[in-house]
C-alpha cells in the first residue's frame, strides 16, 4: 500500500464503473462517503498505486481472484492490485490490530457481520451513494442490500450464491407440485420457505421486518414440508446423483459437480415465486486507512469486480458459479432469476445474533404446537 500525505492533496475526482467517476474527502477521523461524480473523463492518477488486498484463499478461490486482479492490472496503467495471504481464523484479528496501527491492506475480503463491528469502530470506509446506486443497477439487490449498514454501503460482492431447483431427468411443469415427487432438500432451504413480501427480514434501520400473517403463513408451510414423506433433508446430494430423489433444492455453487455427474440428465429451474432463500455473500471492504488515492483506485477496481467481463474472468478461473453480473447461459439466466427472488442478510447484530438462532427454535415448535402463539413469542423475542 504506496500512501500519500491527504493533506497534500486536495479532493480528486475518481472515476467508478467505467464512466462514472466519484470523489472522496481528506482523511478525517472517520469514515466518510465519496463524493458526488462531476464528468465522464476517467482522470490520471496524482501518482502509481499499489492496493494490498488481503484474502483467506488456498482453494480454485484463489485462481478466479488472482485472475481478476492480474485482469485488472493489465487493463490500468497506474494501478497495482497485491494480494496478500492471510488464515481466515486470525484475519479480522490481524486487520483490526493492523489498521488501528495505521497500516494494513486497503482491500479485505470479509464477512458481512464483521461489517457493522468494524463500521462502528470506524474501521472500514463507506463507499459513496452514487456508487451504491450504480451497483445496484448492475448486480442483485439482495447482494447490496446484505452489505448496507446505518444507511451506507460498505463494501461489494466478490461472490454470491443462492438456492435453485435441481432436477435430475425430470420436467416439471407450473403445475406441478413442487414436493409430489422425492425431494431432497439443503439444510438452509429451511429460510428459504418464507413467503413474506420483504426483501429482507431486518431493514435499513436495524429493525425486524417480520408481519404477523406472512409469519404464521411461513410457520404452517414449514410444517407442512416437514410432514411430507417424500422431503428429505440435507447437504449430501448421493441420493440425488443416482436418482433416488428426482429433485434437489440445493446451492447454485453446486451446479458444476453435479453436472460433471448427471450432464444432460440434470436441469436447473426457479423455485416456487413464493420462496424467497437468502443469499451468501463474500464482500470486498475498503480500509478506514486508505488514502484519497487509494480510495480512487479500490473503487476503480470494484466497478471491475462488478463488472460482466471481470465476473466472466473469475468464474473462468476459479470454476466458481453463480455469477453476480452478466449472466451467459441459461443456466446462469435462471441462477440470476433467483438471486432477484432472494432475501438478503444482514449486517445489523439483530440479523444474526438474534433473529437466525430464535427462529430456528421457533421453527423447530411450529411443528407441533399451536402456530398464532408461536409466532406471537417468536416476535415477542426478536424484539
Amino acid at each position: 500500500m504506496r500512501r500519500a500525505d491527504s493533506a497534500t492533496w486536495k479532493p480528486l475526482i475518481f472515476a467508478v464503473f467505467m464512466v462514472w467517476l466519484v470523489g472522496c474527502g481528506g482523511q478525517g477521523s472517520e469514515p466518510q462517503a465519496t463524493a458526488l461524480p462531476t464528468h465522464t473523463s476517467v482522470p490520471a492518477l496524482p501518482f502509481d498505486v499499489q492496493l494490498t488486498l488481503w484474502h483467506p484463499y488456498t482453494d480454485t478461490t484463489l485462481n478466479g481472484l488472482q485472475a481478476i486482479t492480474e485482469a485488472f492490472n493489465a487493463s490500468q496503467n497506474q494501478i497495482e492490485v497485491v494480494l496478500e495471504y492471510h488464515r481466515a481464523e486470525t484475519m479480522l484479528a490481524d486487520y483490526e490490530l493492523a489498521v488501528r496501527s495505521g497500516g494494513g491492506p486497503d482491500i479485505l475480503v470479509g464477512n458481512y457481520q464483521w461489517i457493522a463491528p468494524l463500521a462502528d469502530n470506524r474501521l472500514i470506509y463507506p463507499l459513496s451513494a452514487e456508487f451504491r446506486s450504480a451497483a445496484e443497477d448492475s448486480i442483485p439487490a439482495a447482494l447490496t442490500s446484505s452489505l448496507e449498514y446505518r444507511r451506507d454501503l460498505w463494501g461489494v460482492p466478490l461472490m454470491g450464491d443462492t438456492l435453485v431447483l435441481y432436477l435430475n431427468d425430470t420436467i416439471l411443469t407450473e403445475e406441478s407440485d413442487l414436493l409430489a415427487q422425492p425431494t431432497l432438500i439443503d439444510p438452509a432451504g429451511i429460510y428459504a420457505l418464507y413467503h413474506g413480501v420483504q426483501l429482507s427480514m431486518v431493514d435499513a434501520d436495524g429493525r425486524s421486518t417480520f408481519l404477523r400473517l406472512d409469519l404464521m403463513s411461513y410457520l404452517r408451510e414449514y410444517r407442512q414440508i416437514m410432514e411430507n414423506d417424500n422431503v428429505r433433508w440435507g447437504d449430501d446430494s448421493a441420493d440425488f446423483i443416482n436418482g433416488d430423489v428426482q429433485q434437489y433444492i440445493g446451492y447454485a455453487s453446486a451446479y458444476p459437480a453435479l453436472q460433471a455427474q448427471l450432464g444432460d440428465a440434470l436441469t436447473v429451474v426457479t423455485l416456487p415465486s413464493g420462496w424467497r432463500p437468502f443469499v451468501e455473500v463474500v464482500p470486498l471492504l475498503l480500509s478506514a486507512n486508505a488514502t484519497d488515492t487509494s480510495v480512487e483506485a479500490a473503487t476503480r477496481f470494484f466497478a471491475y469486480v462488478l463488472s460482466a467481463s471481470g465476473q466472466q474472468v473469475f468464474i473462468d478461473a476459479s470454476g466458481w458459479v453463480p455469477p453476480i453480473a452478466g449472466s451467459r447461459s441459461d443456466v446462469e439466466w435462471t441462477m440470476a432469476v433467483m438471486f432477484e427472488r432472494s432475501q438478503g442478510v444482514s449486517p445489523y447484530p439483530l440479523y444474526y445474533e438474534t433473529i437466525l438462532p430464535q427462529l430456528e427454535v421457533y421453527l423447530e415448535r411450529a411443528r407441533t404446537e399451536d402456530i398464532e402463539q408461536v409466532a406471537d413469542e417468536f416476535l415477542e423475542a426478536i424484539r
